[in-house]
Formats: C-alpha cells, sequence, structure tokens
C-alpha cells in the first residue's frame, strides 16, 4: 500500500511537472522573460528576450539588468524599482530597452521577487510583452495632440469647448483677449457676462436651441472687453458625437470688427453718395423750377410794362390791346399755378379719396380720347395688344390718366422727326400685377441721359412743346399706387413699362376701402 502511494504522488508530481513545462513554454512563446539574481544580474533569459536584445547568451548572461533601460529612463525611475524590490514587492510598469544595435522597443513589465525557504530573495522573475507598436502610436498622438494645442493655443479665432449641458470646460489664449476674462471667470456660465447686454438674450436662446434641440448656432453679437472696447464675432457651433447623444459642443468664433467697420465706413461712403445725388438732383430740379417759372415771369413783366406804358402815353385807353395784355398775363399765371401744382403732386396724391375698381381697357381707352385730336393729326398708328380678359386694378383713375396720359404724349413728341409714326401698348396680366407696355417707332433715348429722364423738370423737348415735371410724376403717382414705372433698356425702341397691383377679389376692394365704378 506504502509503495502504490508512493507511486501515485510520483505521478502526481510527474502530472503537475508536465503542466508548468507546458505553461512555461507558452509564456516562452508570448513573452520575454529573464531571471535575475539578488543582485539584479542575469541567470537566465529565455529565446524570445534575446531575439529582441539581438546579443548572444553568453554575452548577457551576469550582466546587469538595469542597464538595458538606465540609458532610457532616469536614474529615478530605476531607483525606484530598486525601493519597491528590495522591499519584497512586485513591480509592475513599462519600460524602454536598448538592443545591441542601439534601437529601442517597449515592454509591458512585471518583475516578481521569488523567495527561498528562509523568506529571504533568492531570484527576480522578469515577465514583458511587447508594447513597441503601441508606444508609437501614442507617441504619434500625444506629438499630434501637441500640434492639436498650439493650434489651438495660436488660433486667430476664439476656440470655446462645452460640456453636453452647454457649460463651458475650455477657451483658448485668443477668446481670454477678446473677452478679458480669466479662465476660471468663464467657465460654467460665466462666459455669458462677456457678451454685450443688447446681444446676451439672443446669444441664450441660440445657445439654449443647439443644446437643447439640435438647431444650428450661428449668430453675430458682441463681447465686452478691457476698458468696454466692443468686438463683434460670428460664432458657429456644432455637436461632438462620442455616442448617439451629443457630448460636447465646440465653438468657432471668428473676430468682424474690423469688417464690421469697414462696412459702416461704406455704408456711410454711401449715404454721403446717396446725399451729394440727392442733392445734385435738388439742384437740377431748382433749375428747372427757375426756368420754368422764370419764361411766364418774364411774359408778365413784359405785358404789365407794356400796360403801363400805353396808359401812361395814351390819352385814350386802347381796351382791346388791355384785354389783349391782360389775357397773356393770365395765361402765364396759369402756367405758374400748373408748375407750382405738379410740384404739390409730386410731394403728395391725396389717398384720402377712396380707391375704384378700374379696367385697364377703360382706363387705356379714355386716354387714347384725350390724345385723339393729336393722333389724327400726326396720323400716327395707334394698336393695344390685351393678353388677357380685360384685366381690372384698384386705383385713383384720375391721377394713374394723368400718368399714362403724359407717357403716350411724350411718345407722341417723339415721333416728330420718324417717318413711321406708330405707337404699341400691350397689357398683360400676372400673378399679383399688371403690366402695361407702351413703345413709339421715335429715334429712342440717348444712353448718356437715360438715367436722368426721371428727374424733375428734365426735358428733351423742343420749345414748341409744353415743357412740365414729366415722367418724374408719372413714376410719383404710380409708385404711390404701390407700382413701378421704369424704362426698358434692352428693348429696341423706346419702351415705358408701367405695373400696378392686381385687383383679385371682392376682399381686396373691402381692404382697400375701395368702391366699384359705374
Amino acid at each position: 500500500m506504502l509503495l502504490n502511494g508512493r507511486k501515485k504522488n510520483s505521478e502526481n508530481d510527474g502530472l503537475e511537472l508536465q503542466e508548468l513545462l507546458d505553461l512555461q513554454s507558452i509564456v516562452n512563446k508570448v513573452a520575454l522573460t529573464a531571471l535575475l539574481d539578488p543582485c539584479g544580474c542575469i541567470v537566465q533569459i529565455n529565446q524570445k528576450m534575446l531575439s529582441y536584445i539581438g546579443s548572444p547568451k553568453e554575452k548577457l548572461l551576469n550582466t546587469f539588468y538595469f542597464s538595458l533601460i538606465e540609458n532610457n529612463h532616469s536614474a529615478q525611475f530605476v531607483d525606484a524599482i530598486w525601493s519597491q524590490l528590495s522591499k519584497g514587492l512586485a513591480w509592475k510598469g513599462e519600460c524602454c530597452h536598448t538592443s545591441a544595435n542601439q534601437s529601442q522597443f517597449w515592454t509591458s513589465s512585471i518583475i516578481v521577487p521569488l523567495f527561498n525557504s528562509f523568506k529571504k530573495i533568492r531570484n527576480y522573475q522578469f515577465l514583458g510583452t511587447d508594447i513597441s507598436e503601441r508606444k508609437l502610436i501614442e507617441t504619434s498622438l500625444n506629438r499630434n495632440q501637441e500640434y492639436l494645442r498650439a493650434l489651438i493655443r495660436l488660433a486667430p479665432s476664439g476656440i470655446f469647448l462645452a460640456n453636453f449641458l452647454g457649460d463651458c470646460i475650455y477657451v483658448n489664449h485668443r477668446w481670454l483677449q477678446t473677452t478679458n476674462l480669466n479662465l476660471s471667470q468663464c467657465l460654467g456660465n460665466g462666459w455669458l457676462s462677456a457678451v454685450h447686454p443688447d446681444d446676451r438674450s439672443r446669444v441664450i436662446k441660440a445657445w439654449t436651441e443647439l443644446v437643447e434641440n439640435g438647431v444650428p448656432f450661428k449668430e453675430q453679437y458682441r463681447y465686452v472687453g478691457r476698458n468696454k472696447k466692443q468686438t463683434w464675432v460670428l460664432a458657429s457651433a456644432i455637436p461632438i458625437h462620442e455616442t448617439d447623444v451629443a457630448e460636447r459642443f465646440l465653438r468657432i468664433e471668428q473676430d468682424l470688427t474690423e469688417l464690421k467697420k469697414k462696412d459702416a465706413l461704406i455704408d456711410e461712403q454711401k449715404s454721403r453718395l446717396a446725399y451729394a445725388s440727392k442733392l445734385s438732383a435738388l439742384y437740377e430740379m431748382a433749375g428747372g423750377i427757375a426756368h420754368e417759372i422764370n419764361n411766364p415771369l418774364a411774359v408778365i413783366k413784359g405785358r404789365s410794362e407794356h400796360i403801363l406804358q400805353h396808359l401812361a402815353a395814351e390819352t385814350t385807353v386802347d381796351t382791346s390791346f388791355i384785354k389783349y395784355a391782360s389775357e397773356r398775363i393770365d395765361e402765364n399765371v396759369n402756367r405758374i399755378s400748373r408748375i407750382v401744382n405738379s410740384i404739390n403732386l409730386m410731394a403728395r396724391i391725396d389717398f384720402n379719396n377712396p380707391l375704384a375698381v378700374c379696367s385697364v381697357s377703360r382706363l387705356l381707352s379714355k386716354c387714347l380720347n384725350l390724345c385723339e385730336d393729336r393722333i389724327d393729326l400726326e396720323s400716327v398708328q395707334v394698336s393695344i395688344e390685351n393678353d388677357v380678359p380685360d384685366p381690372h386694378i384698384c386705383c385713383l383713375e384720375k391721377e394713374v390718366l394723368k400718368s399714362i396720359n403724359n407717357i403716350i404724349n411724350n411718345a407722341l413728341d417723339a415721333l416728330d422727326a420718324v417717318d413711321q409714326k406708330w405707337i404699341k401698348i400691350k397689357v398683360s396680366a400676372h400673378s399679383d400685377y399688371v403690366e402695361i407696355s407702351i413703345t413709339d417707332s421715335g429715334k429712342g433715348i440717348q444712353d448718356t441721359i437715360k438715367d436722368k429722364i426721371f428727374l424733375p423738370f428734365f426735358t428733351t423737348k423742343e420749345s414748341k412743346h409744353a415743357p412740365g415735371l414729366g415722367l418724374s410724376t408719372s413714376r410719383s403717382i404710380i409708385e404711390k399706387h404701390g407700382g413701378k414705372l421704369f424704362l426698358a433698356v434692352n428693348s429696341k425702341h423706346t419702351r415705358f413699362i408701367v405695373r400696378l397691383p392686381k385687383y383679385q377679389s371682392t376682399n381686396d376692394m373691402n381692404q382697400a376701402n375701395v368702391h366699384q365704378m359705374n
């Protein structure tokens, strides 16, 4: 029985030894191992570690292990390992080894003290796995992170990072310069204190919409910094998704201050140019008014002097002469009155009178009736083309009639010097407006004066044609009806286009407070 027991124990010991040998074989295949003596010298080393170091086994035996890493780490690092091992404690960490060809490799290592039966350290077991590739990746990532930190630090734009709640967790140096806050002051919602009070509520609303609902954030607003200096920024923010839910929010802020100053300067220059243009137009209009009024005043003065001379020289009053002179004075007084009324018309149209629903065909028919004698006398062919059933407009009929009649009279004036005399009127209806185009066969308008034809009192007419405010008055009337009057620049012949809001339904009439014409 005793022999059987010893045989059984021997078999068990054999199995355990085989298991240990199998385990050692596996470890040698996947790990770098070395056995050190109590002084730290190598007494055993496996083939995998030999291949990494690249030195013969005979050369490495009795070599101080830490000589393989001391050139890659500080003395304090090596001392810390020895300090822990001397206390009988295992050390675990990462260390960089130098091979025979001076290349380096990193291992994730553990060094374990082994004790004898007297609990004294007899050896140290080194076990390591190669992590060189991981360390290369980490080094590359760290280098990239350094580049990124430098880029963020030196970026010309403000950079703002917030957590998933929208609270500030980081800003770069440029942002701090802009706001004159320090990092601790801007954390959380502290950054809002730098936003201009007039912009703050709008910024809070837009930022909340981004954080809570994912609505894109793109806003222009002002920061108030040192000495109350205002800095305009264009800020754009996006969510950063590490999962399905936004984990952070990144905001980039571009300084718009100089651009805003340039825009303000441009706006100021535009205002000055507009003012200069209006002033020039005013001077031209004043000159035209003076010319228009001076002519009848000269007639009035002349006739008055004739009457006075006649009364002083004649004992008997020639009533026919007095009557003739008085009639000429009355005509020119009326002429001045018409000019003054035209000036008033430019400034004001009496919309206290109700607008009326007016047939465009009927309106044009009335215009042509007013010019009928002249059209027949000058043998002008007039045609009207209407693309749609008679459209209607809401207007003050007399005013619009006056405006269109003025355009037709101008067209008739332009036909004096041509052989083929015609005027074509075309009516077309669109979704919300009616367009009336009036084209004549005249010689056209010179390019040099096209920009001036709508100025008050500007005229190219010869003295035989009656002067007046002309196209400026017509445009004023049309525009005060909510329409447009303009010259078609691409037309071969002179073509003026009138656009007026189209009458749609009875509701339009009620809203405009108009009444149906008889």
